[in-house]
């Protein structure tokens, strides 16, 4: 019970200390801090989860083309007792949309998304544990094209095709390697269409 207390009342200085550092950051560059740290008793074993979350957005409205910018960042990290500490949470997301404003009810867009993570990734079977993946590593890039619409309210619709690429470093085999081919790919391309829903 210590321990949840104390890990509460950590929880709550962090969140004040990010929360008036979010203040402090100009309009066109608001974020929205949270740090969640949580002790729950379970079983008669400790278990701890750390959260940090940081999230942030910019808009651009010019006379012919509108622009939106995101950026969303994830890490966390549990602790079962006397095991390990293994990270149950990591992502980093960066996605851009330019769309151009015309008469018609549908707009043409662009857009470009990137994702990967902080840390190391690892598989786990009872205690032994396999790396699967590193620091910025693999890293998927989107690019799309097509159309979004303004369904109601502050509801829209973008539906188009896209391509993704998939980088990787140390981990070809298991992300981007075509095992029918004779060479080890480094990289990956797919096509496919993507519809996404944004409230704005």
């Amino acid at each position: 019970m210590k321990n949840i207390a104390l890990a509460g009342q950590l929880s709550q200085e962090i969140f004040n200390g990010t929360q008036k550092f979010a203040n402090e950051l100009s309009r066109s560059q608001q974020f929205n801090f949270r740090e969640i740290i949580r002790g729950i008793l379970l079983s008669g074993s400790t278990y701890l989860n750390h959260i940090g979350r940081a999230n942030g957005s910019s808009k651009n409205e010019r006379k012919t083309i509108s622009e939106s910018h995101e950026i969303s960042l994830s890490f966390g990290n549990s602790k079962t007792g006397s095991l390990p500490s293994r990270k149950s949470l990591d992502e980093i997301n960066l996605e851009s949309v330019i769309r151009l404003k015309t008469k018609n009810r549908f707009l043409p867009y662009v857009s470009i998304k990137m994702q990967t993570q902080f840390a190391p990734g690892y598989q786990y079977e009872g205690t032994v544990s396999k790396k699967v993946s590193g620091s910025m590593d693999p890293v998927y890039v989107t690019e799309s094209t097509g159309l979004t619409r303004q369904l109601f309210n502050r509801l829209n619709m973008r539906l188009g095709l896209a391509m993704k690429q998939t980088f990787t470093t140390h981990f070809h085999v298991l992300y981007t390697d075509d095992p029918d081919t004779p060479d080890i790919e480094k990289s990956k391309f797919e096509f496919m269409m993507k519809m996404k829903n944004t409230y704005e």
